[in-house]
């Protein structure tokens, strides 16, 4: 009878031990998705942990900020409000729920999480919650706007307004507009970047004339928005995704091109990048003056007053000079982003300058003497308690076209119309042909700006912020590298917040409505009010207050628990392996995430001669690194930064003293993995090769986006590979010490849905097709 309760107790203790193994593991794959920016399946499998361990504080943190991240504030603000029935609540959570209520115009619950917040952070916590009154007066105020929705909106992001040759372009992620040879893509988590629009005859005023403005054979997608002037055009290389932040602070993939007008459309040609983007930061939104010599445009970059400033460069004897802040009068410890000019009038956007909540339109003036001074809001009817940016003037006109987060939008981001009604304004000419004032003096704005940030600093100067709203990023130039290849410059990175990744955009036509997959990542058991995207955009304020004040029920949502099947994009007939390289081994690369990187070498003469560096393959993975004519030797990767730095300790203790760290997106298009190592210790596979490893492997499937691929279904029976090939991400298994065990697998895969799987031999990197004979 003892030993039968001893077995029934250890049966109990076995499977409740099994249990929170998988809590920790789904835990961990929630985190790392959460990292990589796919927010909406880290939301799913938070929820899956909250069916078992409902009182769990950090799931419930993270799964806030997920929804914070992806802008669906009201449920956000529900998981938040979650938080207050515990004893602590991280710093991060208490600033971002405050700016959650201001965003949805709750200015005095807001605030009274700004004053809890000042306790952690005083300068900054006083700054947003006296900037709640200041908010409350903004609205207090008289219209001063006639404000329309432009009809061009779809209920995708739409935002980004320029002009040119009378037409009006702007960027959007509407997918009811369809390329001829768009290629398929059957991610889930992921939707394709934006495209570029064109309203051919803008006296139309319905604008309903709407047309993509590049041809297919160009880049189409992650490009805007556009600056023009003269025959010059300079644009944003973006990453942003439909309904996601686009900026936080932290940004690195973002950079500025320019190209010469090809045509009346506005389409151009002769792509060439601007010499100050910087990796590690970003650089964008560029604005255009005199022709394009003269640019104002937005950088992260070491040495500014915050996160995002605005700077000023001219181009001068065929070459940009080195680009000089606005100062400390215009730049804040936040964001400054988004800038246009008309007439002597700058105009940004800003989410620390005081404001009616989220970023605010501002503007300023630009002074004869070479500086940019007088910053003053917008004020109500241009400005929300959201997001408001994008703000540009119709130089034939004077209308002025805006993004915003607003409620009561067509989609998710939607551009707005604004016509002054206390000011009257004069229709300028067309940019080329406008005389800007010689107030544009870099050599005085250089000499003025670096007197007042050295002797008189803005009261906001010395503010630092341990939030993720307004992080803090430093870091040093790294030495030369001494290889006998040509030397380049990078950038070490030694600090870096890491709270926020983004991920790169592929190609994809709309996901099929039917697919309940992504749906049931948004559907939550409590009211349909907060995932109805229509019903979100015309929630009333008082309906607002009602969801504050509920009590917040179990979040056990109508959740599938396993996702469709895998789908591939090549066939046997269809899909070449030539050219395809290898870039991941056993831990998968799902997106262009930021990672840390130990660069160990720059060649510029060579393929990239990895022999030298052999002897570090059991510190981690070798890679060899292609971008700019540049082969880059380079070993890890690591999502943590001290695991970064210790392996940089011991590689320097081998003789590389030159090594340094480099932290920016891991994009397979530009990665061959070269010699494994022991780096990529993130690994979950169940299948053990036995004995010798020949070169036979299966061919599992192709997709346009690697997130969807699911290792679980065949985790157990060969070691997974991924290899890339353009777009395309394949998927591979190894590990057969003969082509009969690799033909046994086969069979496996086949049966679990891989109908299109087929055995292969590595040759010496390449990949080829193999039969039995």
């Amino acid at each position: 009878m003892f030993k039968k309760l001893q077995f029934i107790f250890l049966s109990f203790c076995f499977v409740l031990s099994v249990q929170q193994l998988n809590a920790q593991d789904l835990f961990a794959k929630a985190n790392k998705q959460f990292n990589l920016g796919a927010y909406d399946l880290a939301i799913y499998n938070y929820q899956k942990i909250l069916r078992t361990d409902p009182d769990n504080a950090t799931v419930k943190g993270n799964l806030a900020e997920a929804y914070f991240r992806t802008q669906k504030y009201l449920e956000a603000i529900k998981w938040y409000q979650e938080l207050e029935t515990y004893e602590f609540m991280e710093p991060r959570h208490m600033l971002n729920y405050a700016h959650v209520m201001k965003s949805l115009g709750q200015y005095d619950k807001a605030q009274i999480w700004y004053w809890k917040y000042k306790a952690i952070n005083p300068e900054v916590g006083e700054h947003f919650a006296l900037s709640c009154d200041r908010a409350k007066l903004f609205l207090a105020d008289e219209e001063q706007y006639d404000v329309k929705l432009f009809e061009g909106n779809s209920p995708s992001s739409d935002f980004g307004v320029s002009f040119y040759n009378n037409k009006l372009l702007y960027c959007s992620f509407r997918t009811d507009m369809k390329r001829e040879n768009m290629k398929r893509n059957f991610s889930h988590i992921q939707k394709a970047g934006n495209q570029l629009f064109v309203c051919d005859d803008k006296s139309n005023a319905n604008f309903t004339n709407i047309n993509f403005l590049r041809s297919d054979i160009k880049q189409t997608h992650n490009i805007g928005p556009l600056s023009y002037s003269g025959l010059k055009v300079a644009y944003t290389q973006n990453d942003f995704a439909d309904g996601y932040k686009q900026i936080s602070g932290i940004e690195t993939d973002l950079n500025i091109f320019f190209g010469d007008v090809a045509d009346e459309t506005g389409d151009w040609e002769n792509e060439v990048a601007f010499e100050y983007n910087e990796e590690g930061s970003a650089t964008a939104f560029p604005v255009l003056l005199n022709g394009g010599t003269t640019m104002i445009f937005c950088s992260n970059r070491i040495g500014g007053s915050g996160n995002f400033d605005l700077y000023i460069t001219q181009f001068e004897n065929g070459h940009w000079t080195e680009p000089i802040n606005l100062g400390n009068e215009i730049n804040t410890p936040g964001n400054e982003i988004t800038p246009s000019v008309y007439g002597n009038t700058l105009y940004f956007s800003s989410d620390f300058h005081t404001g009616i909540g989220g970023y605010d339109v501002f503007k300023a003036t630009i002074n004869q003497d070479g500086t940019v001074s007088g910053v003053v809001n917008l004020g109500k009817g241009v400005n929300s308690p959201m997001d408001d940016y994008y703000y540009t003037v119709d130089p034939s006109n004077g209308l002025a076209y805006f993004a915003s987060t607003r409620l009561g939008g067509k989609g998710k981001e939607d551009i707005y119309i604004a016509k002054n009604l206390t000011e009257d304004f004069l229709a300028y000419q067309e940019e080329s042909q406008l005389e800007i004032p010689q107030a544009l003096d870099l050599e005085k704005l250089a000499i003025n700006n670096t007197i007042a940030m050295q002797q008189s600093p803005s009261e906001n100067e010395n503010l630092q912020t341990t939030n993720e709203a307004i992080p803090t990023t430093s870091a040093v130039t790294a030495p030369v590298n001494t290889t006998t290849d040509a030397p380049v410059f990078e950038k070490t990175i030694e600090s870096v917040d890491q709270s926020n990744y983004t991920i790169s955009e592929k190609e994809l036509e709309e996901i099929e409505a039917e697919i309940e997959a992504e749906e049931s990542v948004e559907t939550i058991e409590n009211e349909v009010i907060l995932t109805d995207e229509n019903v979100i955009r015309n929630i009333t304020v008082s309906e607002i207050d009602e969801i504050i004040s509920s009590t917040v029920e179990s979040s056990e949502g109508a959740l599938n628990e396993e996702f469709a099947p895998a789908v591939v994009v090549g066939t046997d007939n269809t899909f070449d392996l030539n050219g395809a390289k290898r870039v991941a081994y056993r831990d998968i690369i799902t997106s262009a995430s930021n990672v840390y990187f130990i660069q160990l070498a720059s060649l510029s003469r060579t393929q990239g001669d990895i022999k030298p560096f052999l002897k570090l393959s059991e510190l981690g993975n070798l890679y060899k690194v292609r971008k700019t004519g540049m082969v880059k030797i380079r070993m890890g990767y690591y999502f943590d930064e001290y695991e970064a730095k210790e392996k940089l300790k011991e590689v320097k203790s081998q003789g590389f003293y030159d090594a340094f760290i480099v932290y920016e997106p891991l994009i397979t298009s530009q990665l061959e993995l070269v010699n494994t190592g022991t780096s990529n210790a993130y690994y979950e596979g169940e299948y053990i090769p036995s004995g010798a490893v020949s070169n036979f492997k299966i061919r599992l499937a192709s997709y346009t986006d690697p997130l969807w691929f699911d290792t679980g279904s065949v985790k157990d029976i060969g070691e997974i590979e991924q290899w890339t090939k353009g777009e395309f991400t394949i998927f591979v298994l190894s590990g057969y010490s003969s082509f009969d065990q690799a033909e046994q697998a086969l069979i496996k895969a086949i049966n679990r849905g891989y109908s299109e799987a087929h055995i292969v031999e590595d040759v010496n990197g390449y990949l080829q097709k193999v039969q039995r004979n």
